[in-house]
C-alpha cells in the first residue's frame, strides 16, 4: 500500500453515511419584519427616497451655479441589505435602475442613479405597500441614508491614512490614487439552444456568443471612455494632472473598474470625492521600502572565487528592482547585460545601474539568488542561471508616483518574456503600509497574472 501523502496527519474517525445539509439559513429579522409591516417599510423608503432626492438635487444646482465641471452621472448614496445577497443586487439593478457603485462585506452599498427622483424605487416601493407580485424584494432594502454626503460613504472611500487629513486644505497639493466603478449592462440573452445540438446548432450558438461579447465589449469601451474623459475634464478644471490610468483588462476580459494616479488641489479631491458618483476608493499611492534594510560592506572578509557564466541553455531570473551593479565580481559572469533595460520614467533605457547606498539594493537581491547558502570562500563557482536586470526603483528605492506598480510589471515581464522567454521574476519590493482595501489591488492580480 502506498505511503499517505500527509504522514502526519492522522484522521481522528471515518465514518460513512448520508450528508447532513444544513437549509438555507435562518430568515433575516430585519426582512422579516419589513414583510409583516409592508405599509411602514414602503412609507419609510418612500420618506428617505425624497429627502435623498432633495438634497441630490440642491447640490446640482450648486455646482451648476458655481460653475464647477458637469457630472453626468447621479449623485451616490448608501443603501443596506441582507449580507452577501447576490438576488437583491440583481433585483436593485434590473428593477430599480441603480448602479451597484461598490459593496461591503456589512451589507452596505454605495449606489448611484442618474434619475435623482428614483422613480422605479417609489414606484416599487408603493407596489410592495399593496402586495403586488414582483415587489417582495422591497424588504430586502433595510436602510437608506438619504445624505448623499454622510461622512459614512466618506469613510468607507478614503483610505484610513486620510482621513485624519479630511475634509482637505483648498490649497492643499495631493497626488492620490483613485478607483473608479465601470459597470457594463446590456449584455444580450444567449439564447435558448437544446443541450443535445447538433454541429449546426453548435455553429450557431458559438456565432451568437461572439457577437454577444462582441456587443458587450462596445458598451464596456463606451462606458470605460465617457468615465475616463469625465475625470480628465474634472481634473483639468482643477489645473491638475492625471499621471496614469489602468485596469485588469490585461488579466480579464471585461474589469469592473479602472484607476487612475491623480495629481490635484484639495479642493478638487473634495469636489471629486463628495460628488463623483461611481468613486468608491481614494488611497495614497504605495511608498515601497527596502525589505532588507541598509548596511555597509566595511569589515567583512572579501572571498577570493571565480564566478563561472552558466551553461548554455540554463534557465533565467529577471530581477524587478533598483538595478544591479553588472560588473560586480560575484555577479558579472551570470549577467546578461545585453537585455537589461531601465524601466524608470525619464531615465534612459542603458541606465541599469543600481544607485542605491551602501551597496546597493537591486544588487543584494541579485547575490541572494545567485547564492542563497553564501558566496563561495575559494575555487570556481558556476552560475546555474544567467540574470536578467530589469530597473524600477530610483537612487532612493523608491517607485515614480508617475507609475502605476501594475502597468510596471506588465512592461517588465512582456520585455523580457520576448527576449529571453523569462519566466521567473524576483519582485522584492514592498509598499510601507499593511494593505487596507478588502478589494484585491490591480498590483497584486498582476503579480498572481
Amino acid at each position: 500500500m502506498a505511503a499517505p501523502l500527509f504522514p502526519h496527519l492522522n484522521l481522528l474517525f471515518k465514518e460513512r453515511g448520508n450528508a447532513f445539509l444544513e437549509g438555507g439559513g435562518s430568515p433575516n429579522p430585519e426582512v422579516t419584519l419589513n414583510r409583516a409591516n409592508r405599509a411602514g417599510h414602503a412609507a419609510s423608503i418612500q420618506a428617505q427616497i425624497r429627502n435623498y432626492s432633495a438634497l441630490a438635487k440642491r447640490a446640482k444646482e450648486e455646482r451648476h451655479a458655481k460653475g464647477l465641471p458637469v457630472i453626468a452621472g447621479g449623485v451616490p448614496f448608501l443603501l443596506r441589505i441582507p449580507d452577501e445577497d447576490d438576488g437583491t443586487l440583481e433585483f436593485l439593478s434590473e428593477k430599480l435602475g441603480l448602479e451597484i457603485v461598490a459593496e461591503y462585506s456589512d451589507g452596505f452599498l454605495i449606489v448611484s442613479s442618474e434619475d435623482l427622483d428614483l422613480v422605479k424605487v417609489l414606484d416599487l416601493a408603493k407596489d410592495f405597500s399593496n402586495s403586488v407580485h414582483g415587489s417582495g424584494k422591497m424588504a430586502e432594502i433595510l436602510d437608506i441614508e438619504e445624505d448623499p454626503f454622510s461622512p459614512s460613504r466618506i469613510t468607507r472611500i478614503l483610505d484610513e491614512r486620510l482621513q485624519g487629513e479630511w475634509p482637505f486644505l483648498d490649497d492643499l497639493e495631493l497626488i492620490l490614487d483613485i478607483s473608479i466603478e465601470v459597470a457594463a449592462f446590456g449584455l444580450p440573452k444567449k439564447g435558448k439552444i437544446r443541450r443535445s445540438s447538433t454541429p449546426e446548432s453548435k455553429t450557431v450558438k458559438h456565432e451568437l456568443a461572439a457577437k454577444n461579447k462582441q456587443i458587450f465589449q462596445a458598451l464596456w469601451d463606451d462606458k470605460r471612455l465617457d468615465r475616463e474623459s469625465e475625470i480628465e475634464q474634472f481634473v483639468k478644471h482643477y489645473n491638475g494632472e492625471i499621471c496614469s490610468i489602468s485596469d485588469d483588462s490585461h488579466i480579464v476580459d471585461f474589469p469592473d473598474s479602472f484607476a487612475a494616479r491623480i495629481r490635484m488641489s484639495g479642493m478638487g479631491f473634495k469636489d471629486l470625492i463628495l460628488n463623483y458618483p461611481n468613486l468608491f476608493e481614494v488611497s495614497l499611492p504605495d511608498e515601497v521600502q527596502n525589505p532588507f534594510g541598509q548596511s555597509s560592506d566595511e569589515g567583512v572578509e572579501t572571498p577570493d572565487f571565480e564566478l563561472m557564466a552558466p551553461a548554455s541553455g540554463s534557465p533565467s531570473i529577471c530581477i524587478i528592482d533598483s538595478g544591479i551593479q553588472e560588473n560586480h565580481k560575484w555577479l558579472a559572469g551570470a549577467v546578461d547585460g545585453a537585455v537589461s533595460r531601465c524601466f524608470i520614467i525619464g531615465k534612459r533605457g542603458d541606465d541599469v545601474a543600481d544607485y542605491v547606498k551602501y551597496g546597493g539594493h537591486g544588487t543584494r537581491v541579485a547575490g541572494a539568488c545567485l547564492y542563497p547558502y553564501g558566496v563561495p570562500k575559494t575555487g570556481t563557482h558556476q552560475a546555474s542561471f544567467y540574470l536578467l536586470n530589469a530597473r524600477v526603483l530610483d537612487q532612493d528605492n523608491l517607485l515614480s508616483l508617475k507609475q502605476f506598480p501594475a502597468d510596471l510589471l506588465n512592461e517588465v515581464v512582456n520585455h523580457f518574456q520576448k527576449l529571453r522567454k523569462t519566466r521567473i521574476f524576483q519582485h522584492s519590493i514592498a509598499s510601507n503600509a499593511a494593505y487596507r482595501s478588502s478589494r484585491m489591488s490591480i498590483w497584486a492580480t498582476s503579480m498572481d497574472l
